[in-house]
C-alpha cells in the first residue's frame, strides 16, 4: 500500500511548538520502515508562509499550507473542517498530530468526521508488510500497550514528543511549499482571542540546571534539602513531576512534562522520579540527565546519562555535604 505520513504543524504567536519540532525525525524513521513514498507537513493558518518555509528548510519535507482568515487563530471547528476536506482528497495516509492540547482537542473530531481510527499518546509505530500497529504507554508508564487498527487506509494518532532532530539529521535540500485556500464550509463558531495563562515565574524555562523532585523523595520535608541544593548550584531552578504537584508539595507552576513545562537545561537532576513517558516528554532534551532512584528498574534510567541507585533520604544529605566541602562552606 502506497501510504503517506502526514504531519500536522502546530504554531502559536508566529512560532512552531516544541512538539512540532520533534515529529520530523520520527516520521523519517518510520517512513523507511513503512516504505512510504514521503512524509509531508500540513500547516493551517492565515499568511503563515514564513513558518512554512522554515519547516521546509529545517526538515527537508514538503509543506502544504491550508490558508484562510478563519484559521488565523486556532478554532476546533475550522481546523477540523479544513483538514477533513483536504484529507478526503488524499490517498491512504497516517496523520500524526502533536500530543498537545491542540492535538488532543482536534484528533477526536477528525476521527469522527473521517471515520478513521485514532490513538492518543503514540510512542512507536510498527510495520509488518501492509499491517500497522501502534505502541503507547498506559497508566502513566506502568504498562506498554500495543494496538492494531481494523483498517489501514486512514489512521491518525497524537505522538508524544521525541526530542529535537540531531544535527546530522538536518537536510541538505529544503522541501517545497504549496499554499492553497482552505475549504471550511459554513462555520458556526469563530475564535475571538487566545490567551496564554500567566504562571508564576519559576525560572525553569531559562535555568541551566534543573533539580526535579518526584514522588520517590518520600515526603514534603525532602523539598527543604532540594531547595538547599538549588541554592548551592548556580543558575538552578526547582521542578517536579506530576505526582508531587498533585499532592500539593509544589505548585503546578513547577510541573515538568506533557501537561506542564518543557525544559532543556545543561544539567537535569531527577530525584525520586520514576520516568513516566508523560514526564520524559518535558525533559528529554536536557544535555545531561542524572537520575537518583532506589528502584533499579525505574524507566528514568533508560534516558539518563548517569544513574544512581540509592535512597534519596540518604543520598541527598551526603551530596549536600560534599558540595559544601568543595565550596569551602561549613557542613
Amino acid at each position: 500500500m502506497n501510504r503517506r505520513i502526514l504531519l500536522l504543524a502546530e504554531h502559536l504567536d508566529g512560532r512552531l511548538s516544541p512538539e512540532t519540532c520533534g515529529l520530523a525525525s520520527l516520521a523519517r524513521q518510520w517512513e523507511k520502515e513503512a516504505g512510504c513514498t514521503s512524509s509531508t507537513w500540513v500547516i493551517l493558518g492565515c499568511t503563515v508562509s514564513r513558518l512554512a518555509e522554515e519547516l521546509a528548510s529545517v526538515t527537508g519535507l514538503d509543506v502544504f499550507v491550508l490558508d484562510h482568515p478563519s484559521l488565523a487563530l486556532y478554532n476546533a471547528e475550522a481546523y477540523a473542517a479544513a483538514l477533513t476536506h483536504w484529507l478526503e482528497e488524499q490517498g491512504p495516509w497516517i496523520l500524526l498530530l502533536p500530543h498537545s492540547s491542540l492535538g488532543l482537542d482536534l484528533a477526536p473530531s477528525l476521527s469522527f468526521s473521517l471515520g478513521a481510527p485514532y490513538l492518543s499518546g503514540l510512542i512507536e509505530l510498527h510495520f509488518e508488510g501492509q499491517e500497522i500497529s501502534f505502541t503507547r504507554e498506559g497508566l502513566y508508564g506502568k504498562r506498554t500497550e500495543r494496538w492494531k487498527p481494523v483498517t489501514n487506509q486512514r489512521v491518525l494518532a497524537t505522538v508524544i514528543r521525541q526530542g529535537r532532530p540531531r544535527d546530522e539529521e538536518r537536510p541538505v535540500h529544503p522541501g517545497t511549499v504549496c499554499t492553497m485556500p482552505a475549504d471550511l464550509g459554513q462555520l458556526r463558531t469563530r475564535t475571538l482571542e487566545l490567551r496564554l495563562s500567566r504562571k508564576a515565574e519559576t525560572g525553569l524555562s531559562t535555568a541551566a540546571v534543573v533539580v526535579a523532585a518526584g514522588r520517590g523523595i518520600g515526603d514534603e520535608k525532602a523539598l527543604t534539602l532540594l531547595r538547599e541544593l538549588v541554592s548551592l548550584l548556580g543558575g538552578a531552578a526547582l521542578g517536579a513531576s506530576r505526582p508531587v504537584c498533585d499532592r500539593d508539595w509544589l505548585s503546578i507552576d513547577h510541573q515538568i512534562g506533557m501537561t506542564g513545562q518543557t525544559v532543556s537545561p545543561r544539567l537535569y537532576l531527577a530525584f525520586g522520579i520514576s520516568g513516566a513517558i508523560q514526564h520524559l516528554a518535558g525533559m528529554q532534551d536536557s544535555q545531561c540527565i542524572v537520575a537518583v532512584n532506589r528502584d533499579p528498574d525505574a524507566p528514568i534510567f533508560r534516558v539518563a546519562h548517569y544513574g544512581i541507585v540509592d535512597d534519596i533520604q540518604a543520598f541527598l544529605p551526603a551530596l549536600l555535604r560534599r558540595i559544601k566541602e568543595r565550596k569551602g562552606m561549613p557542613a
